[in-house]
């Protein structure tokens, strides 16, 4: 019979056929095998789009955004995931994923002197964050680096994969005077010289230290995904 109204963000799931059938209340969205499906396998660009269900049809579709050569590979991509997510969730690490991120969170010195005020005054008012994400660099902007350092044109370029928004903020955290500062100056401009040399020596520090912090730790046996996924992790 009619099972009545679910509850709220639930539905009802109907299990078994015929006069067999017990009805199952479950959440709306439910994590589940979908046969077939999961035999695609993941590429970040790949041409197939997430499943669909199809509600006049009553099947799970899965639709191509791109042209796919005859014989080639369906695949479609897991979502924005890092690599050891794709590691925890699916059992596999791939070597270039444009997905993996570095967040670095930067904090001003306390608020409760003149300088930390100051600092956190100029902050706000620039609308420049703490909390910067670092990505692989990508082919293009490596290339604009190189463009950018070799002819000596300068120009943000030469921050390569940096967040530019990275360089302001450590301009004003590392600076006792970050009212007069020239946020806007590309790095390396005479004007910001100084103060950019003290963030690059800052920032090589930092980033030492937690490349330090992921180094492989000794491990006797290591992980049974050690040989396939290691060298990538």
């Amino acid at each position: 019979g009619d099972p009545g109204a679910p509850s709220e963000g639930c539905q009802w799931l109907a299990v078994g056929s015929g006069a067999g059938v017990t009805w199952v209340e479950c959440p709306r969205r439910v994590v589940c095998l979908a046969p077939y499906v999961e035999m695609l396998n993941h590429r970040t660009h790949g041409p197939c789009t997430a499943p669909v269900y199809d509600a006049a049809r009553e099947m799970l579709v899965v639709s191509t955004v791109a042209s796919v050569p005859a014989g080639g590979e369906l695949c479609l991509c897991y979502g924005a995931l890092q690599n050891w997510e794709l590691l925890v969730y699916y059992g596999f690490c791939p070597e270039s994923n444009p997905h993996d991120r570095l967040t670095l969170s930067l904090a001003a010195d306390s608020a409760e002197d003149d300088v930390g005020a100051m600092h956190e005054v100029v902050l706000n008012l620039n609308c420049i964050p703490t909390d910067h994400a670092l990505r692989p660099l990508g082919a293009s902007a490596s290339r604009e680096a190189e463009v950018c350092a070799g002819d000596g044109r300068g120009g943000w370029g030469l921050l390569g994969g940096l967040p530019p928004q990275l360089l302001r903020c450590l301009r004003v955290l590392l600076t006792d005077d970050a009212g007069s500062l020239d946020l806007d100056a590309p790095p390396g401009s005479d004007s910001m010289l100084a103060v950019d040399l003290r963030c690059l020596e800052a920032l090589e520090g930092t980033l030492a230290d937690l490349q330090a912090s992921f180094e492989p730790l000794c491990q006797c046996p290591p992980p049974l995904w050690w040989p396939l996924c290691g060298e990538a992790v």
